[in-house]
């Protein structure tokens, strides 16, 4: 570890519970009166070897400090039209009035609705500050209305870190650490070479900085990521290093490049690029911002397209002088420019409004929110263990943090913090087939198998099985690159079959072959491939008889993908994989014979489509998951997921509920909606609830007492809310369906609770040994350079108040592990911590297409993944004009009458 890196003393671990029960007598009242208040913590964790980690947190110190907050709009009468954002409004025009203007100073401003200062402004409610903007060439007045908002003292943002105040949720902190955010944003963003992306990334960008290039004309660098935490008695800057793309703006000579000198580098080409090049780059190019290289000043335009008619020897207008010119006169008359490629494209800027590509240059640090081609190689370029992290953390907090913020002091020490390392269940196959990891000392060796296994030597614990054999078919998806790879197909399957063979399901041994010429006339457009898909592939089932679809795509073109599952999924009904011909026909290096690794990962999702489980949890492991009478728990887990960008009634978001059938816990068949975009509560969570409920009581043949609920995709502002919207309605499916079924008053225990996976805490290893209580020997905490699988955190970095902890589940094979962070918003089976933190440890390992440990708790992640899957689903549905007017009639119609019957209640998503 760099001797640059600090961490801090690590203080007696605050133990809050004391203050929890006081808080408790004190508004009991108030918390008696919602009707599901979020759980307080009860307990703290106890098994688990001993440790002490580091955190990517930083004390900030804020006592005595104070701000004003005022809440600015932009009121613009309804016959001006202006792209006048508030934003703009704010820095061009308010700024330049008293009272802010002598106030600058004590401003601090970054972007949206608000502004903080330092002291008191002379507005005491609301002022209306009359402003002249330039809208057509004409003067048009607008106003600014500015609100008093309230005195932000931080003395009562310290005084809910120790439950001082009342609060349903504890989000009446985030007015205060947003406030905090944006001093430190404003103050950073004061260092010109820091570049700001939204109001918490911050990229030093100078010579000095290390930057990757991506190709494509674009490079990936690193960053900081900013947020502002609280936890009981302590307010922390969490900092984390994340990597952002930019467009290339200059050349490796350092020279500012135009917008021909992105596509070449686009296109990685340095000839001039013809027509048809440059249409290739038409996306890429939308959106990018420039400067004309003529004009003195920086004003900058979008690209909103090419113009691929004209050129600037054909396109023709009236100058200054009223004369008839061509884009080439105009520039050499009126500029004293002679283009060097007139004969090129131009680009649009606006209505009627066109440049040539050598004039408009590239301004600096743009962030590129596209697709990429290979996401992996952005992971391994921006991999770091941990203590690498910890380097980059610890210069950029002093270089930008420490340096550029005098609002509070923030500490150049890590936060350390108590951990504890809990035991790996043991997994079982077929023939009581056992995976134990054997704890011992470190050795660089064996804490690598924790969490980590293979199945080479196993077979599945209940591998698929029917009367007769399996009946598999194998349809390929050809193109000019297939022809010369069928010999290898053809040799390549038999071997694939052994392998399931191996595993333990049987197959029959002739298999039926299906084929689409993706070169036909009739697949050029989506719904013509749907087409011939649904002809092709409804002969496999209903003529055939097939039971399993193998499809073999040609490459990762996702519009083959989806149309494959939308055809086989929600139009055919059959049960199907699919995979890359190159992965499907890879051989072992130096060897001709074929990879059967990737048959086993492959046969692991077939299994479980078909009907087996994989592996599971040992008898031992799973006591906690069955009730008194030997009914399994009842595992739920559900998800909502927008789509990126804007999200408002325009937009769809997909939701999804997945439920356990078994004491096995490997098979979460699933339910999907449509819902308008953005909300975060799940509308129809009922009748998903329903469906998955009556598909354990078929399967198990009884109802369950107990029922245990993992939520994602949920903010941090919405907890509250979706726990007293969703809950509601998931009592009121139990209770309906007893109803339905002759149980009067069933209604089991149910525990609610949110994962969150998308955050930026990370866990740094401080040593490579922990005590175990248990045998007082030293045990290994560390692996991979990482915390071991298992670590857990549930003090000093945890809530205030409510029942939260953090568990790595998983080995971290590159850069540094993230730990899911889960609430027990409420809790009707009264787990202890160590209860419910060991069971949702042991759940991480029954994740059925794997042979290791996962990151967060299956149920949520087979959620997320049926989410994922209805985005295959509905892809498209914004441009198809066929199906209904508003974007939910248009992705509904996508989706038709959900998946099929034959289906639903099987891991087809997987």
């Amino acid at each position: 570890m760099s001797t640059k890196v600090q961490f801090a003393t690590p203080a007696e671990a605050q133990d809050n519970l004391t203050s929890i029960a006081k808080y408790k007598q004190k508004f009991g009242t108030e918390i008696k009166s919602e009707r599901f208040p979020i759980l307080l913590r009860n307990s703290y964790g106890t098994k688990g070897i001993e440790t002490e980690v580091g955190v990517n947190y930083f004390k900030y110190n804020v006592a005595g400090l104070k701000l004003y907050s005022y809440h600015v709009d932009l009121v613009v009468g309804s016959k001006i039209k202006t792209k006048l954002t508030v934003k703009q409004a704010i820095e061009r025009y308010l700024f330049d009035l008293e009272p802010f203007k002598s106030k600058k100073s004590h401003i601090y401003y970054r972007g949206h609705n608000n502004i903080y200062s330092k002291t008191p402004l002379p507005i005491e409610d609301v002022v209306i500050y009359p402003i002249e903007i330039t809208v057509g060439g004409e003067k048009k007045n607008v106003e600014l209305k500015v609100r008093f908002v309230k005195e932000l003292n931080f003395s009562d943002l310290i005084k809910y870190t120790q439950l001082n105040n009342y609060s349903i949720d504890l989000q009446e902190t985030t007015e205060y650490t947003n406030a905090l955010l944006s001093v430190i944003g404003a103050q950073v963003a004061q260092n010109k070479d820091v570049v700001g992306i939204g109001g918490n990334k911050f990229f030093l960008l100078n010579k000095s900085s290390k930057i990757d290039d991506l190709g494509k004309g674009l490079f990936v660098t690193m960053g900081t990521f900013a947020s502002v935490r609280c936890s009981f008695d302590n307010i922390r800057i969490n900092l984390n290093p994340t990597p952002a793309i930019f467009y290339k703006s200059h050349k490796p000579n350092g020279d500012p490049m135009n917008v021909l000198d992105l596509i070449q580098s686009f296109l990685n080409i340095t000839k001039i690029p013809t027509a048809n090049d440059i249409k290739r780059c038409e996306s890429f190019l939308k959106g990018v911002k420039i400067s004309r290289a003529y004009l003195n000043r920086r004003n900058s335009k979008s690209i909103q397209g090419i113009n691929h008619k004209d050129n600037s020897n054909t396109i023709k207008f009236k100058d200054a002088d009223d004369k008839l010119v061509t884009v080439t006169q105009y520039f050499k008359e009126r500029w004293s420019i002679n283009l060097k490629f007139p004969q090129l494209p131009l680009i649009k800027l606006g209505t009627d409004v066109y440049l040539p590509l050598e004039l408009g240059i590239i301004l600096p640090y743009q962030q590129y929110k596209g697709d990429l081609v290979d996401p992996s190689k952005i992971i391994k370029l921006t991999a770091l263990r941990p203590n690498k992290r910890a380097e980059l953390i610890s210069q950029n907090n002093t270089k930008i943090f420490q340096k550029q913020v005098d609002f509070g002091e923030i500490d150049e020490k890590f936060t350390v913090v108590p951990a504890r390392v809990l035991s790996a269940p043991s997994i079982e196959y077929a023939g009581n087939q056992k995976v134990f990891y054997r704890e011992a000392a470190f050795d660089g060796r064996n804490e690598k198998k924790k969490g980590n296994w293979n199945l080479e030597k196993f077979k599945f614990v209940e591998a698929a099985k029917r009367a007769r054999p399996f009946k598999f078919g194998v349809a390929i998806l050809k193109n000019n690159q297939v022809a010369s790879k069928l010999g290898d197909l053809q040799k390549a399957v038999p071997a694939f079959f052994s392998e399931l063979a191996r595993l333990g399901i049987t197959v029959g041994k002739d298999f039926l072959k299906y084929s689409l010429d993706l070169n036909s006339p009739s697949t050029q457009t989506q719904a013509g491939m749907e087409q011939q898909l649904v002809k092709l592939f409804g002969k496999a089932k209903d003529v055939d008889k097939c039971d399993y679809l193998l499809v073999v795509l040609p490459s990762r073109e996702s519009t083959q993908y989806s149309t494959v599952k939308r055809v086989c999924d929600l139009k055919v009904g059959i049960l199907n994989g699919c995979v890359l011909l190159n992965v499907f026909i890879k051989k072992r290096r130096g060897s001709d014979a074929f990879d059967t690794m990737t048959f086993a990962q492959m046969a692991m999702k077939i299994n479980i489509k078909l009907g087996g489980s994989n592996h599971k949890l040992s008898k031992q492991d799973s006591l906690q998951l069955v009730d008194k009478n030997n009914v399994p728990v009842f595992i739920l887990g559900a998800d909502v997921t927008h789509p990126t960008g804007q999200q408002n009634s325009e937009s769809v978001s997909i939701a999804s509920c997945v439920g356990s059938e078994d004491a096995i816990f490997n098979k979460f068949p699933g339910s999907i909606r449509i819902q308008e975009g953005g909300k975060e509560v799940i509308k129809e969570i009922k009748s998903m609830v329903s469906e998955r409920l009556e598909n354990f009581h078929k399967k198990v043949g009884k109802l369950p007492s107990k029922v245990l609920f993992y939520r994602d995709g949920v903010s941090e502002g919405q907890y509250y809310t979706v726990l007293r919207d969703e809950l509601s309605q998931i009592k009121a499916a139990f209770v309906e369906y007893g109803k339905k079924n002759k149980v009067p008053g069933y209604s089991p225990t149910i525990t609610f609770m949110i994962v969150v996976k998308r955050h930026h805490t990370r866990f740094i290893p401080l040593h490579e040994n922990g005590k175990d209580p248990k045998s007082n020997k030293n045990l290994a905490v560390m692996s991979n350079d990482n915390v071991i699988p298992g670590t857990t955190i549930d003090k000093d970095i945890t809530s205030p108040a409510f029942f939260d902890f953090y568990i790595q589940s998983q080995q971290a094979l590159q850069g540094t592990g993230i730990p899911a962070h889960y609430y027990v918003l409420h809790d009707e089976n009264n787990y202890t911590s160590d209860q419910i933190q060991q069971i949702t440890y042991n759940l991480c390992h029954t994740f059925s297409r794997a042979t290791k440990s996962v990151k967060i708790v299956p149920a949520a992640y087979y959620a997320d993944l049926l989410c994922t899957r209805g985005r295959d689903y509905v892809a498209g549905f914004a441009k198809d004009e066929s199906t209904g007017t508003s974007p939910i009639e248009k992705a509904q119609a996508k989706l038709g009458k959900n998946v099929a019957p034959n289906i639903r209640n099987t891991m087809y998503y997987i």
